[in-house]
C-alpha cells in the first residue's frame, strides 16, 4: 500500500473516531466498510457497526432511517452481518417501526430486508 493511501486512511479513521457528525443517509457505516475493505484497517469494521448503531438509535424517528435500512442491505454482502444485524435488532426492539409508511416502502423495495424481517417474525434464525 502506498504511503499516501495509508496516510489518507489514517486521517479518515482519526476524523471518524473523534465523533464527527456522520448520519447523512447513513453512508457513514457503509463508507467505513468500504475503507475497511480497501485499506484493511484493523478494528474499522467494529467501529463502523458501533457508530452505525449509535446513529440509528439517534435518528430512529427521522426520515433518514428507512434510507439507512436500504443502504445497509444494498451496499453489503448478505453474509456480512454487521450493519444488517443492527437493522434487524432495531426492528426487533421497535416493532411499531413497521407501521410507518416510509419504513414500509423501504422494506417493500429492499428484498433482503423484507426476507430477514419475515424470518424474524416467523421465529426463524435471520443470519445467512
Amino acid at each position: 500500500m502506498a504511503a499516501s493511501s495509508k496516510q489518507s486512511a489514517s486521517a479518515y479513521y482519526y476524523s471518524l473516531s473523534n465523533h464527527a457528525p456522520i448520519f447523512h443517509h447513513t453512508s457513514f457505516g457503509t463508507c467505513l466498510l468500504t475503507v475497511y475493505g480497501r485499506y484493511g484497517i484493523a478494528g474499522l469494521k467494529a467501529l463502523a457497526r458501533s457508530k452505525f448503531a449509535e446513529e440509528v438509535d439517534l435518528h430512529l424517528s427521522s426520515a433518514d432511517f428507512p434510507e439507512a435500512c436500504q443502504e445497509a442491505y444494498e451496499s453489503t454482502y448478505h453474509t456480512d452481518r454487521g450493519l444488517r444485524d443492527v437493522i434487524i435488532q432495531t426492528f426487533r426492539a421497535n416493532p411499531s417501526l413497521s407501521l410507518r409508511p416510509d419504513v414500509e416502502m423501504a422494506v417493500r423495495e429492499t428484498p433482503g430486508l423484507a426476507f430477514e424481517l419475515f424470518r424474524m417474525a416467523s421465529g426463524l434464525p435471520v443470519s445467512s
